[in-house]
C-alpha cells in the first residue's frame, strides 16, 4: 500500500483507486477511470495530496500515477485544474511530469495538453540531461505525433545531447526507432546527421551497430541515412558526384521521402539541375510564386503563398506530379 501523506477522506478514497502499478497489465486492467473521475470532480483536493507510492516512483501527487495508468485526458485536466503544482514535480531521475508521460506512452492529446499548460517542460532536463524529445525519440511505446508535436515547439531540441553527447537522433538509431521517427528528425535539423557522440560516433554507426540487447539494425533506416549523407555531402560536379547525387535522389523519390527531397534541395539549391525538369516547365512553375491567382490551382497558391522559393519548387515538383505533368504535355504540343 501506498503511504498517505494526508488525513483527509478523499485522500483516502483517491489513493485506494489508484495505488497500482502500472509496469503490471493485472493491476493496469484494474484502473477504473470512470471512479477516479468522480472521486475528483466531488473531491478536488485530493488531487494535490501526495503519496509514496508502492510502484517506486517516489513521493508524488496523483497526476503521476493517474497519468502512468492511462488515465483519460478527462481525468489529467481535472487533476491539473485542481492541482497546477503537480506539473512543476520532479519525480525520480529528475523526470518531470512531460518525461514520464511520454516514457509511459501517453496518448498525444495528453502530451498536447501538459505542454500547453507548461510549455517550459519540453526543456527540462532528467538525471541523464535529456530532454523529453529524446524520450521520444528512444521508446517505442511514444508515438509519431508525440515526437512531431515536441519538435515543432521546441525545434532546438533536435540539437540537444544528453550526457553521453547524444542527440534525439543518436538514440532513435541506437533504440532501432521506425523509418518515420528517423526521417522526422533529419528534416529538423539535417546537420546532427554528422554529430559524433562521446564514442566519436554518429547516427549511423548506431543505426549499423551490432547490439544483443535489441533487434538487428533496420536495413532501411541505415539505408536512409547512408543517402542522406550522401546527398547533404555533394559539393562539387565531377561525373562521379554528379551520379551519386543522381542515384541518390532517385533512391528518396523511390521510397516516397519528399522530406529528404526537401532537405536536400535546401541546402544545395543546385540539385534541382539533377530532377531532369524540362525548361518547357519553368514558367509554369515561377508563376506560382507571382500571380495572384492559379486558375483552378488555388489550394497550391495558398500553400505556395507561405512557403520559400525552394520549398514552393519542392512542393510542386512532388506534391503535384500531375500539375507538372499536364503542363509539361501542354507545351511540347506546342
Amino acid at each position: 500500500m501506498c503511504y498517505i501523506l494526508s488525513n483527509l477522506p478523499s485522500s483516502q478514497d483517491l489513493f485506494l483507486k489508484i495505488d497500482l502499478c502500472p509496469f503490471l497489465e493485472s493491476d493496469k486492467a484494474k484502473y477504473d477511470n470512470d471512479a477516479v473521475f468522480s472521486i475528483i470532480k466531488k473531491h478536488p483536493e485530493a488531487s494535490c495530496q501526495k503519496c509514496r507510492w508502492r510502484c517506486g516512483i517516489g513521493e508524488a501527487y496523483p497526476l503521476a500515477i493517474v497519468i502512468a495508468l492511462g488515465g483519460s485526458l478527462e481525468v489529467v485536466q481535472l487533476l491539473v485544474e485542481a492541482c497546477p503544482e503537480a506539473l512543476k514535480q520532479k519525480l525520480s531521475g529528475k523526470r518531470s511530469v512531460l518525461h514520464y508521460a511520454i516514457a509511459e506512452g501517453s496518448d498525444y492529446t495528453i502530451i498536447q495538453y501538459i505542454t500547453s499548460k507548461n510549455p517550459n517542460l519540453v526543456k527540462e532536463l532528467d538525471s541523464f540531461n535529456a530532454i523529453p524529445l529524446h524520450l521520444a525519440a528512444t521508446y517505442p511505446s511514444s508515438s509519431l505525433s508525440v515526437l512531431n508535436h515536441l519538435i515543432s515547439i521546441y525545434p532546438e531540441g533536435v540539437k540537444s545531447v544528453d550526457h553521453k553527447t547524444q542527440s534525439p537522433l543518436h538514440r532513435a538509431c541506437r533504440s532501432r526507432a521506425s523509418i518515420d521517427k528517423v526521417q522526422a528528425l533529419i528534416e529538423a535539423c539535417p546537420e546532427v546527421l554528422f554529430h559524433e557522440d562521446w564514442l566519436k560516433t554518429t547516427p549511423l554507426g548506431w543505426a549499423e551497430r551490432l547490439d544483443h540487447r535489441l533487434s538487428d539494425s533496420i536495413p532501411e533506416v541505415v539505408e536512409l541515412l547512408e543517402n542522406m549523407e550522401t546527398i547533404l555531402t555533394v559539393k562539387s560536379y565531377s561525373d562521379e558526384d554528379k551520379y551519386r547525387a543522381e542515384q541518390t535522389l532517385l533512391y528518396l523519390r523511390t521510397i516516397k521521402y519528399r522530406g529528404g527531397i526537401r532537405v536536400a534541395i535546401v541546402q544545395n539549391i543546385h540539385l534541382v539541375s539533377l530532377l531532369d525538369l524540362p525548361l518547357e516547365l519553368m514558367p509554369k512553375l515561377l508563376s506560382l510564386f507571382t500571380n495572384s491567382h492559379t486558375d483552378d490551382n488555388s489550394e497550391i497558391k495558398e500553400v505556395v503563398d507561405k512557403r520559400s522559393s525552394i520549398e514552393s519548387l519542392f512542393f510542386v515538383l512532388v506534391q503535384r506530379p500531375d500539375l507538372v505533368s499536364s503542363a509539361g504535355e501542354k507545351s511540347i504540343s506546342k
